[in-house]
């Protein structure tokens, strides 16, 4: 999970796991005509996935030193207030076949706005089996839950611990994402060969890369936009940039069966600035994630802004494989909502068993008694509260943001204009010497990256009303908004 904030703050951009609309799967023959706009997309498209077949799917095993962080802040007053952070470090050993292994080599969590001080983040030892990943998988399970790739009817799942409950309603806080490379995503998106451009490595050699263009074919927040860039010559995914086709709606997206708890609290939404994966070359041979960075937001009604971040980095692969003429068949997917299926999980003392894309996976989890020692750990990243330098900064996200723009929303049109409102929420309260505090109601409208809003305001100290209309754009990672007050 990216932040251990809770249920309830996670349950504001989660969906039941049977409302995502089912859509038939797919086949060969009815792959749509105009899924390529160019015959070198279909050639990238079907070279990366046989390369995951190929190569990917021959790795028996990994070991490698994991860290991540994560930032949850509250916007209000015009700045930014940390609510929470979180760091945790792991030496990680992967197998495709028995029991794992991880050791904890670091773990810290704090709340400035609850408690002083830092501690053992808890239940660390279910948390750090997130740092583990399949190296056949586009890497987009590595946030809350997403990345499968299932068409099949969902079926009504069992209560299970990452479900956030409300009166009688649950509210499940895993979302799918469909996967591009995933065989029969034509149905979802459109795919263009983009730029081209040559990367050195850090052995000296220099690789031709060229970008392929994922474009979804409707706004819908399980959909990505964004690109890939493969290697020309082992046609390996060398680096991904995404965005949600849209931002998640729960009222949108959940209508009726939201909670009356969470209706209560106004406009909920969900969006990501950019999910980002860099992969690196090992032994020559492996394109395995070295740098995962995804930034984003919840809108909590009148609960207010909530700005979210999260990076997490690898180092030191030490890789084991299957002969290079083994050719293994790619795991079947569970359908969503489905109960995976735990049998092959050993239990008992130090053990975990983890499900993530409906696989279930046993885990040996070591964590050392002292926990003092662990929260004060060296290996453990600086805080992103602390000035924690980002991963991803600078000329990068500028990067990301031309590329995220560049690429246009569904094909289908970016759908029917939504309207949201906000009504005693604390992003839009603001102080100054001639309103004092002044308190705020809008309402907006929303078309693809356009935005239009209007608000009415009150100042408690010159007891005079305001209104101020509004224009915006949205990018990739900013927000260009021109208003008129009165």
């Amino acid at each position: 999970m990216l932040l251990a904030l809770g249920a309830a703050l996670l349950a504001l951009q989660t969906v039941p796991a049977d409302t995502v609309p089912v859509r038939p799967a797919p086949t060969a023959a009815s792959t749509p005509a105009d899924a390529y706009l160019d015959p070198g997309a279909r050639t990238l498209v079907q070279q990366a996935r046989e390369r995951r077949a190929r190569v990917e799917r021959r790795i028996d095993g990994y070991r490698v030193l994991a860290k991540q962080r994560g930032y949850a802040g509250l916007h209000t007053l015009g700045r930014n207030r940390t609510l929470y952070t979180q760091e945790m470090a792991a030496r990680v050993d992967w197998r495709r076949d028995g029991t794992g292994r991880i050791e904890v080599l670091g773990g810290r969590e704090a709340s400035p706005a609850i408690r002083t001080g830092a501690e053992l983040p808890g239940g660390i030892e279910n948390q750090v089996t997130d740092l583990a990943f399949d190296p056949d998988r586009l890497q987009l399970s590595l946030l809350m839950g997403m990345g499968g790739d299932s068409d099949e009817k969902p079926k009504k799942p069992e209560p299970a611990p990452d479900t956030a409950r409300s009166g009688e309603h649950e509210v499940n806080v895993s979302m799918t994402v469909r996967d591009p490379l995933a065989a029969g995503s034509e149905a979802h998106y459109r795919f263009r060969t983009g730029e081209s451009t040559a990367i050195r490595l850090p052995d000296g050699r220099t690789i031709r890369i060229t970008e392929l263009e994922v474009i979804p074919r409707r706004s819908e927040p399980n959909l990505l936009r964004g690109s890939l860039w493969v290697d020309d010559e082992s046609h390996g995914v060398v680096r991904s940039a995404f965005r949600l086709a849209r931002p998640f709606d729960l009222t949108r997206d959940v209508g009726d069966d939201v909670p009356g708890a969470l209706r209560l609290l106004g406009s909920m939404r969900a969006s990501m600035d950019y999910l980002t994966v860099e992969y690196a070359l090992w032994e020559g041979r492996w394109w395995l994630p070295r740098v995962v960075a995804v930034e984003g937001s919840i809108q909590a009604g009148v609960l207010g802004k909530f700005p979210l971040r999260f990076e997490r980095s690898y180092s030191g692969y030490e890789v084991t494989a299957a002969p290079d003429t083994a050719v293994r068949a790619l795991p079947a997917v569970a359908a969503r909502g489905e109960k995976p299926d735990s049998s092959r999980c050993v239990r008992g003392a130090g053990r975990v068993c983890s499900c993530p894309q409906g696989e279930c996976r046993s885990w040996e989890v070591v964590v050392p008694p002292d926990t003092a020692a662990l929260v004060r750990s060296a290996e453990l990243p600086a805080s992103l509260a602390d000035g924690g330098e980002k991963m991803i900064t600078g000329e990068e996200v500028h990067d990301l943001e031309r590329v995220l723009d560049r690429i246009g929303g569904g094909l289908d049109g970016v759908g029917a204009p939504q309207v949201h409102w906000q009504l005693a929420d604390l992003s839009l309260l603001r102080y100054n010497r001639v309103e004092g505090l002044s308190l705020g109601a809008r309402a907006g409208v929303e078309l693809g990256p356009w935005a239009a809003d209007a608000t009415a305001r009150f100042g408690l100290g010159d007891l005079e009303p305001g209104a101020e209309l509004g224009v915006a754009r949205q990018l990739a990672t900013t927000r260009y908004r021109l208003a008129g007050y009165r």
